[in-house]
């Protein structure tokens, strides 16, 4: 469980570890003793401020995880 901008993301490990080197270390940490961060949908691993990701960055990176690419809206014209 990954919570960005308030909204819930269930994602499965293997992908996270598979694409990142980020999560491989992360999940490499030891886990408090009785923690459930990230089991359930009321203990998710938030991906706080300091982060700074966005909702629609963890969309891209989640596309690019299980997908393989990145869905790249066409650019705005620019300024008359």
């Amino acid at each position: 469980m990954r919570k960005v901008e308030d909204r819930l993301f269930k994602i499965h490990r293997y992908f996270l570890q598979r694409e990142s080197a980020f999560f491989q270390q992360l999940f490499k940490l030891p886990q408090s003793e009785g923690s459930e961060e990230g089991t359930t949908d009321g203990q998710p691993i938030l991906l706080g401020s300091s982060m700074q990701v966005t909702l629609k960055e963890m969309e891209a990176f989640l596309n690019f995880v299980y997908y393989g690419y990145v869905h790249r809206s066409p650019a705005p014209p620019p300024p008359a």
